[in-house]
């Protein structure tokens, strides 16, 4: 048989590889456009505010004595008194049995001179030489109320009232708490989430686009401040300095934008 010297032979299989050429590069950039177009999405930050007022206070303060050192038995029954005096007081502003909590009292002691204070191998307090010159007694009560709104009024003027009796109370100070956060925190969290939502669908009609589906979404820190507060914390705050308190919760998410 005789060759086909005219070069005919070769078109067909020429024509086939550019249409595989073309082919190939259609589906690329059909490929690479749905990619460019699974790119596309809007991020947004949504938040929520809410005003709450606490629902429990709590008020922790130490009773102390100091007896000198033949005066041991002599201060214990003292301090004793004092607690008695102290529910006696609190029982009177209003506070009721249930809501104050005694520790168990502490007993230290005292040494003639600071220089001689020393601490053993369990971290008690000694006096080098045993140069024991008295001893400190201390009680921790702690009043935990759902009537918080009279808490720190109690805690104010305690001071004074039982100083006049000999009583001295270091005090650590009203802490305001809200019981149902957890619940607060759940309703608000869907509040931010529809807030995030609202901007994402604002941004994107802006640009003639409309906003697909969420993409994803988590949850943002949860801030617990005193109103007007601008004090704000990576990892979230809780302030129990005040009975009246803001709320913020915050959402970031992200959506798919047709």
């Amino acid at each position: 048989m005789a060759q086909d010297t005219t070069g005919r032979g070769l078109v067909v299989p020429a024509i086939i590889l550019t249409l595989g050429i073309v082919l190939s590069a259609g589906l690329a950039a059909k490929a690479y456009e749905r990619g460019r177009m699974a790119d596309n999405e809007v991020s947004v930050t949504g938040s929520a505010e809410r005003e709450i007022e606490s629902d429990v206070g709590k008020w922790s303060f130490r009773i102390t004595r100091t007896a000198e050192g033949s005066a041991l038995q002599a201060g214990t029954a003292q301090l004793k008194k004092d607690v008695e005096e102290v529910r006696g007081y609190l029982r009177g502003q209003g506070v009721k049995e249930t809501e104050i909590s005694v520790q168990p009292p502490q007993t230290s002691i005292v040494c003639d001179s600071q220089q001689n204070v020393i601490y053993g191998a369990s971290g008690d307090q000694l006096c080098g030489g045993n140069r024991i010159v008295g001893y400190s007694f201390s009680q921790n009560i702690v009043v935990e109320t759902r009537e918080p709104g009279q808490l720190g009024k109690i805690a104010e003027e305690a001071t004074n009232q039982l100083a006049g009796k000999g009583i001295v109370l270091n005090s650590g100070g009203v802490e305001f708490f809200y019981s149902k956060l957890r619940e607060l925190k759940l309703e608000m969290l869907g509040e931010a989430t529809k807030d995030a939502t609202e901007r994402a669908r604002k941004i994107v009609e802006s640009a003639d686009a409309k906003l697909g589906a969420v993409r994803s979404a988590g949850m943002g820190v949860f801030q617990v401040t005193a109103p007007n507060s601008i004090d704000i914390s990576d990892y979230g705050a809780y302030d129990t300095s005040s009975i009246k308190k803001k709320v913020t919760a915050i959402v970031r998410a992200s959506y798919a934008v047709k």
